[in-house]
């Protein structure tokens, strides 16, 4: 609040509280100390976060929006940070992969609230809508000689491009989110948490439909070790299953669940 000092004396102050805080009874006690009129109402309202509507509001997702103020949004270009990079993103890759890169964003950066992990936010969306942008491009086009050989003409190749692709063809040059891109796919040991983030929105954002997805995103819900854990050796069981080659740096992510 501006001129908290001035308004706190001039009328009663009407709150409500949102979600759980451990500070809020120090803040009540605090300026009701200053001789400030607080008056707690009963009721509570749902825990929406202003961040993640600007940052949705990016992505094209106005979910607890009025249709007034989504009609604001959009008339006064409001939240278009990223507006070329993501015209750019959704000319030059399939539409339903477009879609699931922004909806992998979204839930990347629910994720980042629900946990309070504490992420860039920014860092967050840019991994997460960016990480399938080698998607059906032309390898020729790019220096694959910069991935690693036994991914080429695999799955996971995209992977590794995706990471070069998002340096030369959308201008990042921060290696979390390149790192992120990078292993969003097979993992590796020792993931940052942002890339735990990434690999772990990108098999549970609210598109995937499969079997066991359910529990998997109420385990994250509660911890981004967990999910991530949970993550990785569901993706391990699967390719077992399938049957083939499994990427090595998937082995060595899981070796560590498995053996300890």
């Amino acid at each position: 609040m501006k001129n908290t000092n001035e308004v706190i004396f001039i009328c009663p102050i009407f709150v409500f509280t949102r979600g759980c805080s451990d500070k809020f009874d120090d803040a009540l006690a605090f300026w009701r100390e200053k001789g400030g009129d607080i008056r707690v109402c009963d009721y509570t309202p749902n825990d929406v976060s202003s961040t993640l509507i600007r940052y949705n509001a990016e992505l094209g997702f106005y979910d607890n929006l009025d249709s007034q103020v989504v009609k604001y949004i959009k008339n006064n270009n409001l939240y278009c940070k990223y507006s070329e990079l993501i015209k750019k993103l959704r000319e030059n890759i399939p539409f339903n992969t477009f879609e699931h890169c922004s909806r992998t964003a979204s839930y990347a950066l629910k994720l980042n609230y629900d946990l309070k992990l504490g992420l860039d936010y920014d860092k967050v969306l840019l991994s997460g809508l960016l990480h399938d942008c080698a998607k059906a491009l032309c390898r020729e086009k790019h220096d694959a000689g910069n991935i690693p050989s036994d991914s080429v003409g695999k799955p996971v190749e995209h992977q590794f491009m995706g990471a070069l692709v998002a340096r030369s063809e959308y201008g990042v040059d921060d290696d979390e989110i390149l790192d992120a891109i990078r292993y969003h796919t097979t993992g590796r040991q020792n993931m940052s948490d942002l890339q735990k983030l990434i690999f772990c929105a990108d098999m549970l954002e609210v598109g995937r439909k499969y079997d066991g997805v359910d529990e998997l995103r109420k385990i994250i819900g509660g911890s981004l070790d967990d999910g991530y854990k949970a993550c990785a050796l569901a993706q391990y069981e699967f390719l077992k299953e399938k049957g083939g080659e499994i990427y090595p740096l998937t082995l060595e992510a899981v070796d560590e669940f498995i053996n300890n």
